[in-house]
């Protein structure tokens, strides 16, 4: 898989600890996360955690800890569950390079 740019900030955020979507979303709209002043929308960072879970690069739980089996049918599982990236993730994240263009 080839990662955009908000998939591997996505997959950085979670890469020392599990993050939800709200925490992921204000880690890439930091200064920091953002390319060229503009931080990705909400919707964008909700696709690329949908695509890198169905890709194995994240792992899903909820709250009370129960893993998330993927792919999850329903997509309510972005909005509650907390993520941490895979070891297939971490190979992607580490091969990729975090510069990419700002149309991505």
């Amino acid at each position: 898989m080839v990662l955009s740019r908000i998939e591997w900030e996505v997959l950085n955020a979670t890469a020392d600890d599990w993050e939800n979507l709200e925490q992921i979303y204000l880690l890439l709209t930091q200064p920091m996360g953002q390319v060229n002043g503009v931080g990705p929308s909400l919707n964008e960072i909700a696709d690329a955690i949908c695509a890198l879970t169905n890709a194995g690069l994240l792992e899903a739980r909820l709250e009370n800890g129960r893993m998330l089996p993927m792919p999850c049918q329903d997509l309510h599982y972005v909005w509650q569950a907390w993520f941490r990236m895979t070891a297939q993730g971490r190979s992607a994240w580490n091969a990729a390079s975090p510069v990419a263009s700002a149309s991505d």
